[in-house]
């Protein structure tokens, strides 16, 4: 075994090996190795889902997102591990064993969930551009944890046909890369319309920040959000802090109200039929979920309406909100707490309510681990806000730094 192919194995990002094709096509994205979550259909592979057993044992066609990608160039490589049923954001897969984040060549920590295998195959170096999916964060928070970017659309801007649901009226596909230009590209071709021309005039850019008694994260991570900010406002952006319509935390719980009956109605039949060896966490997240009837779930899409033009007046007079991705670094895998949806704290809204949102890397913690920060902006303006991504990145200008765990480390 190659030194690759051990540091592939010990990643655990992939599902089986994966295909080193050689060669690559015309296109915007020619000879970007691509490699998938494994919930989207490629014809000829199964689909496991991040379980044990196939839910499509060989699928018939591909997914249309994937196709896309591949007819712009894109070389596939394979697919990528995940949360069991993309039910969980921490990463971890007791199922079938979870992904290494490799910016800690001593600790097993996560990668983030639930598109867990998709960043860490980005972030060290295997793949140049992954396809994810995002409920409640599971593009961004690997992103920001694995220390790349991740782009989760508004929903319907890119087709979730041949992809495997978790919870339709929160489910979204976008892409994952190192740069902002790279998903930029992707994008656009997902998308099918232009790429986004470059970065936009930070002195352009609107922005809500949140205030310090909203900030909720650890030191390191509050630190380098404000840290953001402040050179945001001092080369010429608009930054402006009224108080919230509700805290990122109050949108948790309703959007698992959302998810957990979705989710349910979608595989709860599987999991209780899989028990024997499901992942445990994801098991009892479903068992915890199973009891919401349909008039709760009404009644909670109805609060979400009113959510949504609640938030929609208070964004008026701004483009984006900046937050955190996540309030901290990634955990070693030893310390999660299955149960603790907080990784989730300044994501879940997004998907509640159906905006567009982008995690980029920021900075570094002490340990040398990556932090990220989140730009949200309103359903369809993707491209105003990969533009006003793209301006931060250039900004902040981050030397270059590959993880300890990384493909270009290896002799073979």
């Amino acid at each position: 075994m190659t030194d690759r192919a051990a540091l592939a194995e010990a990643l655990h990002f992939a599902v089986g090996p994966i295909h080193e094709r050689p060669g690559a096509g015309k296109g915007p994205l020619a000879g970007q190795r691509l490699i998938v979550k494994d919930l989207f259909h490629v014809a000829g592979e199964p689909t496991f889902g991040g379980g044990d057993s196939p839910i499509e044992p060989l699928a018939i066609g591909t997914a249309p997102a994937v196709q896309r990608l591949i007819d712009a160039g894109a070389v596939y490589i394979g697919k990528a591990q995940m949360v069991q049923l993309a039910f969980g954001g921490w990463g971890t897969n007791a199922c079938v064993g979870a992904p290494r984040n490799p910016w800690d060549a001593d600790v097993f920590r996560v990668a983030g969930g639930s598109s867990s295998g998709s960043a860490v195959a980005v972030a060290a170096g295997f793949a140049d551009l992954a396809l994810g999916s995002d409920t409640g964060g599971s593009i961004r928070i690997p992103a920001s944890l694995c220390g790349i970017v991740g782009l989760r659309p508004s929903q319907g801007r890119i087709s979730l046909d041949g992809v495997m649901p978790l919870a339709p009226s929160l489910d979204s596909a976008g892409p994952m890369a190192r740069t902002v230009a790279d998903v930029a590209a992707a994008f656009a071709v997902l998308a099918g319309e232009p790429m986004v021309e470059g970065p936009a005039p930070v002195a352009s850019l609107s922005l809500r920040i949140l205030s310090d008694d909203a900030l909720v994260a650890d030191e390191e991570v509050a630190h380098a959000y404000r840290a953001v900010a402040s050179r945001l406002g001092h080369n010429g952006a608009t930054l402006r802090s009224p108080p919230l319509p509700a805290a990122p935390r109050d949108y948790v719980a309703p959007t698992g109200q959302v998810m957990g009956y979705e989710a349910w109605a979608e595989h709860g039949a599987r999991i209780t039929a899989g028990a024997a060896t499901a992942d445990p966490g994801v098991l009892r997240r479903f068992q915890a979920v199973s009891g919401i009837d349909e008039a709760s779930y009404r009644a909670a899409q109805a609060t979400r309406d009113a959510d949504r033009r609640q938030f929609a007046d208070w964004f008026e007079g701004a483009d984006f909100l900046l937050t955190p991705a996540t309030a901290w670094t990634a955990p070693p895998i030893a310390d999660v707490d299955e149960g603790d949806f907080t990784l989730a704290y300044y994501t879940r809204m997004a998907n509640y309510l159906d905006l567009c949102a982008i995690a980029l890397p920021c900075g570094f913690d002490r340990l040398g681990l990556p932090i990220g920060i989140q730009l949200i902006g309103r359903a369809g303006d993707e491209g105003k806000l990969i533009a006003a991504a793209w301006s931060i990145e250039r900004l902040l200008a981050l030397p270059p730094r590959l993880p300890p765990l990384h493909a270009s480390r290896c002799a073979n």
